[in-house]
């Protein structure tokens, strides 16, 4: 039985500091100078440190965890490969912005949007999801105050797999030019029931198959009497 933890050595042969005493170092440090100083020319340095926009992180999240996106997320929120179940929910107040997916997850998962989703990368998603089953499909939705935008060549509002159940009360811009308001798989269903403002050229505000398979299996896709599909491009 091992008793207490050996201490971790770096390549010199010095003991390791860890993260959690490297914070309490520089936190008390932090302080010290705040302290010492007393002047405002030094808040961002006496300020705390800042707290991830998504909670649990990226590198934190296991299957079957919900996560909270909140505040400014520059970077996405991408679920790696293998961790399914994950159910992602952005607030009113939350903005994702990414060169890649904005929020990503991967089988048997659910996204909710609230907030604003910028797409700013060729190809990439707002919301992309993975597939669900017969028996219980994904669900994805952009409620009543979620605007997700895409502002570059050949990206999506929401792209989803198979038997994955998605619907939009909110709004999607589609500015640049080959892009897809709603893409979801076969066995899916798609349901419009706000804005789809497509400006870009060659865009479309809703498809199936994933774009890839011209033959789409048991998709139902519907445009409610509050949905609206509006094609500004040539």
């Amino acid at each position: 039985m091992r008793g207490e933890e050996e201490p971790e050595m770096n390549g010199f042969g010095m003991q390791r500091t860890k993260p959690s005493q490297r914070d309490a170092r520089s936190g008390g440090t932090r302080r010290a100078i705040c302290r010492a100083a007393g002047l405002l020319s030094v808040f961002a340095l006496c300020g705390p440190p800042a707290e991830a926009s998504c909670l649990p992180g990226v590198s934190e999240v296991v299957s079957g965890d919900t996560v909270t996106c909140s505040g400014s997320n520059p970077a996405g929120f991408v679920v790696d490969v293998g961790i399914d179940a994950v159910t992602v929910v952005v607030e009113e107040t939350a903005t994702v912005s990414s060169l890649g997916d904005g929020i990503r997850v991967r089988n048997a998962s659910a996204i909710t949007n609230h907030g604003q989703i910028t797409v700013n990368g060729i190809g990439s998603a707002g919301i992309r999801g993975g597939n669900g089953t017969a028996e219980t499909p994904a669900l994805f939705e952009n409620t009543a105050t979620g605007i997700i935008t895409l502002n570059s060549p050949g990206a999506f509002g929401i792209r989803v797999g198979e038997f994955t159940r998605t619907t939009n009360d909110g709004e999607i811009h589609i500015l640049g030019d080959g892009g897809t308001g709603i893409d979801a798989g076969d066995f899916s269903e798609i349901t419009n029931q706000n804005q789809i403002i497509v400006d870009g050229v060659g865009s479309v505000g809703i498809q199936g198959g994933n774009g890839d398979d011209p033959q789409v299996l048991n998709a139902k896709f519907k445009n409610t009497s509050t949905g609206a599909i509006t094609i500004n491009g040539p």
